[in-house]
């Protein structure tokens, strides 16, 4: 009996910190962040609408509403200066020209991609970061190379505008 009493008072005293040890997920994710941060890019944590929501995500049991969102992050390839003649934009994945607007790196999307956003300060993926250890670093160079890719295409639609302010 006395060694049940010690035994429940060790789990009970080392239980809270096994329980605030990071999972695998979280050691997966911190080691994917770290390397966007090595090449570069932002990370951001964001939350963005849900297209698709299911009936309990908007309205609680007690009959109010609520705004269906999906947690999701960011990762924001800044450029050197603000562009001064870009149109931001946001493209989401249920759109039908997605692939079309993102056909010079469509290959490299992830396909847990939820919107790409372009502004005067750079390119921006949200995505649902689904990396495993093994394609961490194929999966991350990938987003390296869809933001570099989109950037560049409206970095060449910036300069063109700046040409054409100039020359009026």
């Amino acid at each position: 009996m006395k060694w049940l009493a010690i035994i429940a008072f060790m789990i009970a005293a080392f239980g809270p910190i096994l329980w605030l040890m990071p999972k695998p997920r979280d050691r997966r994710l911190s080691r994917l962040r770290m390397a966007a941060r090595q090449r570069g890019l932002t990370v951001e944590l964001a939350r963005l609408p849900d297209p698709q929501p299911r009936p309990q995500d908007r309205v609680s049991s007690g009959g109010a509403l609520r705004t269906p969102v999906i947690r999701c992050a960011g990762y924001r390839l800044f450029r050197n200066r603000p562009a001064q003649h870009i149109e931001p934009w946001r493209l989401e994945r249920g759109d039908s020209s997605a692939q079309v607007k993102l056909s010079a790196c469509w290959s490299d999307v992830p396909p847990d991609w939820l919107a790409i956003e372009v502004d005067a300060n750079g390119a921006c993926l949200y995505w649902r970061e689904e990396v495993s250890d093994e394609n961490l670093d194929e999966r991350l160079d990938a987003v390296v190379r869809v933001l570099a890719s989109i950037w560049a295409q409206h970095r060449q639609s910036d300069e063109l505008g700046q040409q054409i302010v100039q020359d009026s």
